[in-house]
């Protein structure tokens, strides 16, 4: 039986919510295995306004967490990860921490059971179809991003008209990519994969059993493409594994004058770490 820890992070995304748990449990019932995979939520609400969530399951242990303040995307997680027994922690096949603006595919247990993991794999990127986009968001990065990028971003998010520009165009460009070359169609070791979907492996949890991430959000992806490094542990795109993603629906919410104030720690961050 295949041991998984998931972490879902809700801001003002109920809808949305429910709609995950629910492929949640499809994707368990159609698990052809008897109880293979013993699953607990966690659902970490970072909600100003506060709903209740109903939604109950049979078939996976549901956990709410309501946060007072805003932790931001991997600071709530990270919250619910670090609070957990170490002992139990260390049995875990994986650990995964997600938005809630997805949906898994109904074979997705069956495919993450199946996947053979050896100790070198500390991160499995699966394949992220975006409904907006009309493409796989992985593999995310394929090396380890440059500078110039980061110092790119720096200059942007001191110009918030400038980073609003930009973010509108590279709207309308990934818009328009609807085809990616054959990177995209078989498993490959990368640097790093998208941010929606986290999936740690037995080995980074043993090597991570805490995490403390030094911003609020953005940047998450350079940060755990570095803790890999660091441990000589490989990040794996692997398509077999499929999540639809709807594309940004609560970071939609933030106005761009925090965007670049999130955005310019984090950059800070990611600079920090690729020097």
């Amino acid at each position: 039986m295949k041991q998984v820890l998931l972490i879902c992070v809700n801001y003002n995304s109920y809808k949305e919510l429910i709609q995950y748990l629910n492929s949640i449990e499809k994707a368990l019932i159609n698990n052809t295995f008897k109880r293979a995979v013993n699953l607990t939520v966690y659902v970490v609400d970072n909600s100003i306004l506060k709903q209740e969530i109903n939604f109950t399951s049979p078939d996976f242990n549901l956990k709410i967490i309501q946060c007072k303040e805003n932790k931001g995307y991997l600071g709530a997680a990270a919250l619910v990860f670090n609070s957990i027994d170490f002992d139990i922690k260390v049995k875990l096949d994986y650990m995964m921490i997600t938005n809630v603006d997805i949906l898994l595919e109904e074979d997705f247990f069956i495919n993450l059971f199946n996947f053979k993991c050896d100790d070198s794999i500390g991160w499995i990127a699966p394949k992220i179809w975006s409904v907006g986009e009309k493409r796989d968001r992985n593999p995310r990065l394929l090396s380890r991003p440059k500078l110039s990028l980061i110092k790119k971003n720096l200059f942007l998010t001191k110009h918030p008209l400038l980073m609003l520009l930009w973010r509108k165009t590279i709207s309308v460009i990934n818009k328009r990519l609807t085809k990616r070359d054959n990177i995209s169609s078989n498993k490959r070791f990368i640097y790093a994969g998208h941010g929606s979907c986290f999936i740690f492996t037995n080995s980074f949890i043993k090597y991570y059993p805490t995490i403390e991430y030094p911003s609020f959000l953005f940047g998450e992806e350079v940060f755990f493409g570095e803790l890999c490094i660091k441990k000589n542990l490989n990040v794996l795109y692997y398509p077999l594994l499929k999540v639809i993603d709807f594309d940004h629906v609560s970071t939609q919410k933030i106005s761009n004058k925090n965007y670049c104030e999130y955005l310019y720690k984090s950059s800070l961050m990611m600079k920090k770490l690729l020097s």
